[in-house]
């Protein structure tokens, strides 16, 4: 484009004209049909008329009642189109005012009426379509898309995840039967998944039976990560079976990938159906990732569902269709809404500036949507440099407490980087190993019996029965052998140097002077490796005394300690495992930190209403059911010491087994076979401390010097029917047993006047309990929104301030130290301009001349960040560059000038649609150099000497498109990087200099291009 046409009054259009032509289907059989995506445009036109008066947009929609597949649509409605376009296209083409659009959602018929977009110059926006072919950006030069299921973006995260965590052996289950996107999908990421990697892939159709518990036991002899591209539904009847296999303990992750949700229906990827299996399943879901985009694809920027109510509510208004049950909203009515909006910043920015050569093309409005973000009232919306829109894609997990979405890493879409934002929740090893210790067979020579066994017989009766008792013996040793493996995993050991004391970030948690923890069995808060609390308790001191490294318990210790860290209960306080001190003597319990600290402690301090005391008592029962029905079976020191109570007021029963272990890492003997009458008495005597607040009955021989009377007063009418119960646990009655808690819990519930059957109604709690965690959960939600915020706007200020100064600077400066300026013996510095820049914008508006001069700089900064270079300044088009300096890197200055010339250049050359005649001219100089900060209030990093001078004119002497080298930079060239292509100017005169021999950069013989 040339001045003259930029500025011809004949386009100065006050009104800019844009008809965008749809074609869709109307029946809601598809997610492009009209009345999914009918309400979008309404919305969006309606929004865009407001806020731009200055663009008349209007709409064509080309349907037909007939139209109910794609095949109608490729069959009938291509042709349609392409009359309709060929129509107003000669009247469009005529009028500067007037723009055709094509825009729609549907599907693959955008196929069809590619080339016809191409031919036609028209530019085309999707919100569904994204294939393969499209994304070639020489065949669809006018195609932009916002949908969200770019394949690129989920493979990548696909990719990532197996490049983190070493998993190089890797199964992919695809459902042929169930969307056919999900096929698609394997077969774009299996050509990027599998270099270096086994992955094995297993084809299956779920409108068909399949066998999954053959399809697992054949995987599981190749892998322990399993990828599931089908239908939710599909996905829990794996679950199921893969529980009923027992592969679901955390040594085996099943990852599911969700380009977007169908169905709210109960189920739909969540372990809550209201069947049977809907606690195995929940507990299956503890071993899943949950790969999708974040919450805004649908349009809930700010956590709620208004656009989705306002999109469903026009449908059923505007195209009498109403939204199934358990139907959710796809992503393309927000995809939609946004193109409109992203179309019409475009358009209103091209018309504010009258770029007429612009608008009118299709290819040259499309370049104007690459590579860059688009704010939207549903959020932010970043197109990738071949026009498909790269969405937020999250790993998520579900919540073990809340069975709510967890975020554990987020993919950037700016840069395709995978981003870890929470610790997983995971019932083993995190992350789990891509190959068991054992090996996938449990043959791996670690773990194989080495020596060979001679056999002697003496008779054919001997021999039979030596070979039986082998066989016999080698099946035992087999099966102790791959449990010792287990237990040689040493997940439970926790060095002292991850634990630091609460007040001082730099003391160890167990340093040898802490004698404060001998004797004193009472838990102490402490932080772990992420700053989280922990209790920290004194478990015993060693017989023998050892390092952290090499303290090892004894096998019976090492089942009792893996027993413990597999128990995991709401009502259970979490056992992390034992570290040792400093000084090798003692050796302490490491659990969960809770908040509100021990029982007794909290009841004298505050007056609980009945509801708290009842949902109390019912969390101490849970609690002790789940440790008589788990492989420790019994306490052993229960108390009301060591019950705890959390933030959200749950009672949690810790030090579970600590007496027991502590016995067994001492070598003491002892007798464990009265722990469960303790346990029952002592659940008697905390549920009396919970009805009457005192620590009248905390022991049993203060329960029994009371008397009946002594009692009586404290005890609440409410609870009048409990007590005795309670009587009967205490004084070890035969009727009630802790093997029987089920029978005691249903006792209480029935004494409280509770509907009998289940612990779990317990309506009367729920109120008061809910009210505490919804506002507890809220004060959270608060503090974490509030600190992330300020973390992101110190972060911020961080990266702008490096892009002012060097990092060693801003350090310097914020001690308040001035940095000292620097003498840099060799340099090689930079500078471009525009050539042909100043004529064109004496005939420009200044608004047009920001927006490119913008553009160009941030694809140049964008250049600059694959190179070992700093940038100096920008002054109107002039820009500098320099290597070597602020940091030394020997003679690679040179080279890294050089290629950024080249990379320059190239980044130049696609701005040319913007102003015609303009081009890059570079010179570059190498020399010694001072550098330093000038300035208090708005400093700046200077460089200094005749060689930024000498730079400056050998730009000054350049020619378009010409990259121009000084003597010094020739030099330097040939001796060290001969790869790069000279061509001598020859002697010139320049300004200041005299009679100067130059050069002229030509070509470099090196991979330029692996910078991209």
């Amino acid at each position: 484009m040339n001045e003259s046409t930029l500025v011809n009054s004949t386009y100065l259009c006050s009104v800019l004209n844009i008809e965008i032509v749809t074609l869709t289907i109307i029946q809601p059989v598809l997610l492009g049909a009209l009345t999914y995506l009918g309400p979008a445009y309404i919305k969006g036109l309606q929004r865009t008329r407001q806020r731009h008066p200055s663009l008349n947009i209007t709409q064509t929609v080309l349907w037909d009642p007939s139209y109910r597949t794609c095949q109608d649509l490729q069959a009938d409605g291509v042709n349609k189109i392409t009359a309709h376009v060929a129509k107003t296209y000669k009247s469009s083409n005529s009028d500067p005012c007037f723009i055709t659009v094509l825009m729609w959602g549907g599907c693959s018929e955008v196929l069809e009426i590619n080339p016809i977009a191409r031919e036609l110059d028209l530019f085309m926006l999707t919100s569904v379509a994204s294939m393969p072919d499209l994304r070639k950006k020489r065949l669809s030069p006018t195609w932009i898309t916002t949908t969200v299921n770019s394949m690129l973006t989920y493979v990548n995260v696909y990719v990532e995840l197996a490049r983190m965590f070493s998993w190089t052996s890797l199964a992919i289950i695809t459902d042929n039967g169930a969307n056919p996107y999900f096929p698609q999908l394997v077969d774009s990421m299996y050509p990027q998944i599998s270099p270096g990697r086994q992955v094995y892939r297993e084809n299956i159709n779920t409108k068909e039976a399949v066998d999954f518990r053959k399809i697992l036991l054949h995987l599981n002899s190749f892998t322990r990560i399993f990828i599931y591209m089908g239908d939710p539904t599909g996905f829990r009847k794996l679950l199921l079976k893969a529980t009923e296999l027992n592969l679901t303990n955390g040594e085996h992750v099943y990852v599911i990938g969700t380009p977007f949700r169908f169905s709210a229906e109960p189920g739909y990827l969540h372990w809550k159906k209201n069947d049977t299996d809907d606690e195995v399943v929940q507990l299956a879901y503890r071993s899943v990732l949950i790969i999708e985009p974040d919450g805004s694809v649908y349009g809930r920027t700010d956590g709620s569902d208004t656009f989705s109510l306002e999109m469903k509510n026009l449908s059923k208004t505007e195209y009498n269709y109403t939204y199934r049950p358990y139907e959710l909203m796809s992503p393309h009515p927000a995809s939609t809404y946004a193109g409109l909006m992203m179309l019409a910043q475009v358009m209103e920015n091209l018309r504010s500036v009258n770029a007429y050569e612009i608008w009118s093309s299709g290819r040259k409005t499309a370049k104007l949507f690459l590579n860059r973000s688009f704010e939207t009232d549903v959020g932010r919306f970043y197109i990738d440099p071949v026009g498909e829109r790269i969405p937020t894609v999250q790993v998520n997990q579900l919540d073990w407490n809340t069975s709510q979405i967890r975020t554990l890493f987020v993919q950037d879409p700016a840069d395709l980087r995978v981003h870890a934002v929470n610790a997983p929740q995971w019932p083993g090893i995190w992350p789990p190993l891509n190959e068991p210790k054992c090996g996938f067979r449990g043959d791996a020579s670690s773990c194989t019996p080495k020596g060979n066994t001679d056999l002697y017989a003496g008779s054919g009766g001997g021999v039979v029965a030596l070979i039986i008792l082998i066989i016999l013996g080698v099946f035992r040793f087999s099966r102790h052998t791959a449990y010792d493996a287990l237990l040689n995993i040493d997940s439970w050991r926790i060095e002292p140097v991850v634990l630091r004391a609460v007040g001082d970030t730099n003391q160890v948690l167990i340093p040898k002077n802490l004698s404060e923890l001998v004797g004193n069995t009472k838990p102490v808060a402490m932080k772990y490796a992420n700053d989280q609390l922990v209790w920290v308790t004194l478990a015993t001191k060693l017989p023998i005394p050892s390092t952290a490294k090499t303290f090892r318990p004894n096998r019976i210790a090492l089942v009792m300690i893996n027993h413990l860290r597999r128990l995991d209960h709401p009502s259970i306080n979490r056992f992390l495992g034992l570290t040792v001190s400093d000084s090798g003597l003692h050796v302490y319990f490491v659990s969960d930190f809770v908040q509100r600290g021990a029982l007794t402690s909290l009841l004298p301090q505050m007056t609980l209403d009945y509801d708290l005391q009842i949902a109390l008592i019912f969390d101490v029962l849970k609690g002790v059911k789940a440790i008589v029905q788990s492989s420790i079976r019994y306490h052993g020191n229960l108390s009301s010491q060591c019950c705890y109570v959390d933030k959200h007021f749950t009672l949690k029963i810790g030090e579970t087994g600590f007496n027991k272990l502590r016995k067994l890492i001492s070598q003491e003997t002892a007798d464990f076979t009265d722990g469960n009458n303790r346990d029952i008495r002592a659940v008697g005597l905390i549920l009396l401390h919970v009805i009457t607040f005192e620590d009248r009955f905390a022991s049993l021989e203060k329960f029994k010097s009371t008397t009946n009377e002594q009692s009586q007063d404290s005890i609440p009418p409410k609870f009048s029917k409990v007590v005795p119960l309670l009587k009967q646990c205490v004084e070890g009655s035969s009727a009630t047993t802790i093997s029987d808690m089920s029978s005691l819990t249903r006792k209480v519930t029935a004494a409280v006047g509770l509907n009998a059957g289940r612990m779990e109604d317990t309506h009367l709690l729920e109120r008061i309990i809910r009210r505490l965690e919804n506002y507890t959960m809220e004060l959270d939600h608060q503090v974490a929104v509030r600190t992330i915020a300020l973390v992101d706007e110190q972060r911020k200020c961080d990266i702008l301030l490096r892009e002012m100064l060097p990092t060693k600077h801003i350090d310097l400066l914020r001690k308040g130290t001035v940095p000292e300026p620097e003498t840099f013996g060799l340099a090689t510095i930079l500078f471009t301009e525009i050539g042909g820049f100043k004529e064109v914008v004496k005939n420009s508006k200044p608004a047009f001349v920001m927006m490119f001069l913008n553009d160009v700089y941030t694809a140049f900064d964008t250049v600059l960040s694959r190179f070992d270079v700093y940038k100096v300044e920008t002054i109107k088009d002039s820009y500098m560059v320099v290597s070597g300096i602020p940091l030394r890197n020997g003679h690679a200055h040179g080279k890294e000038i050089c290629e950024l010339a080249f990379c320059l250049l190239d980044a130049y050359s696609s701005f040319g649609v913007l102003f015609d005649g303009t081009s890059l001219r570079s010179g570059i100089h190498t020399g010694s150099c001072a550098a330093g900060v000038v300035g208090h209030k708005a400093p700046r990093y200077c460089l200094f000497g005749d060689t930024v001078n000498t730079a400056s004119r050998m730009l000054m002497y350049s020619d378009d498109s010409r990259i121009h080298i000084s003597e010094s930079t020739f030099t330097l060239l040939k001796e060290h990087f001969p790869e790069f292509q000279t061509e001598r100017r020859g002697t010139i005169e320049i300004k200041g200099k005299g009679s100067v021999t130059t050069y002229w950069l030509a070509t470099a013989q090196l991979s330029v291009n692996s910078r991209k």
